[in-house]
């Protein structure tokens, strides 16, 4: 059970590495609902990933114990890995180059005038908006589904999953919770960043991500 943790943790922490929710919450925490718009994303988040990798853990248990679906397994984390570096590779063309303006999304212009009741919405649908974050979620549940858990050692694994790909989305919070509004230059310079260099971060991520979806694809062999 501590290796499928082992295995899902560099999983959840790509999830972290997310530039649109993290820009997304970054500017609601400067609009006039801050805090209640901020944690109503928080909470839709962290309720999409639990959801998604609950329902993979759910519908894929009981399936490890011979050995032909075991050899589909193997097979499904080359196509995820060949999946994660073509993303990054996709990623790492989308970065704007030096003096080239980088684009915002559309939507983000109307999140400084939403409601918590939306927000929540939003923070359940932000995962689906990137695609990268929805496959990484039912890799999670793959990997704790295919480590046959107790229930109650598959909710530890899913608390500690969902915790640490929120980890990124909570900070901007806790961050504007703990020094109030001394926090908005630097909400502000962060969402720049993020706006310039977040494919590239990504990018990053997801190749580090294939390599080792791969590797333990091929220990599996």
């Amino acid at each position: 059970m501590s290796d499928a943790l082992a295995a899902m943790l560099p999983i959840a922490a790509g999830i972290a590495i997310s530039p649109i929710p993290i820009t997304g919450v970054i500017l609601m925490l400067l609009s006039d609902r801050a805090i209640h718009n901020a944690l109503a994303v928080l909470a839709g988040w962290m309720a999409a990933i639990a959801a998604i990798v609950a329902v993979v853990t759910l519908v894929g248990g009981g399936a490890g114990a011979d050995e032909e679906p075991a050899t589909g397994f193997v097979v499904a984390q080359f196509v995820l890995a060949a999946i994660l570096l073509a993303a990054a590779t996709r990623r790492w063309r989308m970065r704007p180059k030096p003096g080239e303006p980088h684009d915002v999304p559309k939507w983000m212009g109307g999140l400084r005038a939403i409601t918590p009741p939306r927000a929540l919405a939003l923070g359940l649908g932000l995962i689906f908006l990137n695609p990268k974050d929805a496959l990484l979620s039912v890799a999670g549940g793959a990997e704790l589904a295919e480590a046959e858990p107790s229930a109650a050692e598959g909710l530890v694994s899913l608390a500690a999953f969902v915790v640490v790909a929120s980890l990124t989305i909570a900070a901007p919070i806790v961050a504007t919770l703990a020094i109030g509004p001394r926090s908005a230059p630097i909400l502000q310079r962060s969402r720049e960043w993020l706006e310039r260099h977040g494919n590239a971060a990504v990018a990053v991520v997801l190749f580090v991500l294939g390599v080792l979806v791969a590797f333990d694809a091929a220990r599996g062999l």
